[in-house]
């Protein structure tokens, strides 16, 4: 998956350290994105981290988090020049964001 992103043409990566523990790691392409995290913390069983498409700075749902370390997953909904966010939500997510993001990470 990651390999293949980043053999796009004008593939993108950004990284940044997430508040509260770990890092993500998001590649970005013309149609498609990806985000890796490491280290997040564990959370509660009632509680998910919820994955964003950051378009024009407006948060859109873009998948969940199957794991804290390691999962590269695809977003949905991508479309090129959205950036990424996460966050903490309850389990099967929010419409929008209902507690600050962790981690954003917007191409330049």
């Amino acid at each position: 998956l990651l390999t293949d992103l980043l053999a796009e043409p004008g593939a993108t990566v950004l990284s940044s350290p997430v508040t509260g523990g770990g890092e993500a790691v998001v590649v970005l392409t013309a149609s498609r994105g990806a985000v890796v995290v490491d280290g997040l913390p564990a959370l509660e069983d009632d509680r998910v981290y919820q994955v964003w498409a950051m378009r024009d700075g407006v948060p859109v749902p873009a998948g969940f988090l199957d794991r804290n370390d390691g999962a590269a997953e695809l977003l949905e909904d991508y479309r090129a020049g959205d950036g990424v966010a996460l966050s903490v939500e309850p389990a099967g997510g929010s419409a929008q964001p209902t507690t600050p993001p962790l981690v954003v990470l917007v191409p330049s």
